[in-house]
């Protein structure tokens, strides 16, 4: 019996800290009013804006990192979970650059010997993509504070 005691208490003991969150963030410009709407989930480590698809990000030192991109623009993300700021970068989009930094990563992974396979590629990938958005310039930034908030559904 007191074996028995020990296992649940013991059990419960390692269980406790070990969940999913969804955060829901609502993330407000100042002086345009401006909105946005982010969706993290820490189990799949994904995120996701205004209902949209879920992209992978980078978590480091309290900061969300994450890039998305739409006809337009590609956009770097930063969140850091401690202040609740959210910096927004955006450039305008280049295909044609974008395509040459995707070979070069290309070529990188397999000098490594890595493939598109590996449990970690799609973060090695961001983590490229992330280290050269953030060599560019001539980008337009927006800051934004965020807040918890419910989801709506």
């Amino acid at each position: 019996m007191k074996k028995l005691i020990l296992t649940i208490l013991f059990t419960l003991v390692l269980s406790g800290g070990a969940f999913a969150e969804k955060i829901n963030l609502l993330c407000t410009e100042k002086t345009t009013n401006t909105a946005l709407s982010f969706t993290i989930n820490t189990d799949d480590k994904t995120v996701s804006t205004q209902g949209s698809n879920y992209d992978p990000y980078l978590y480091s030192n309290g900061v969300f990192t994450f890039m998305m991109r739409d006809n337009k623009d590609d956009y770097l993300y930063r969140l850091n979970r401690n202040t609740g700021v959210l910096l927004v970068k955006a450039w305008e989009k280049n295909e044609e650059e974008y395509n040459k930094m995707t070979a070069e990563l290309y070529f990188k992974m397999l000098a490594e010997g890595k493939t598109v396979e590996d449990p970690n590629a799609l973060l090695d990938v961001l983590s490229y993509i992330v280290e050269k958005f953030d060599q560019k310039e001539n980008y337009t930034s927006v800051i934004l504070n965020c807040e918890k908030s419910e989801p709506k559904f």
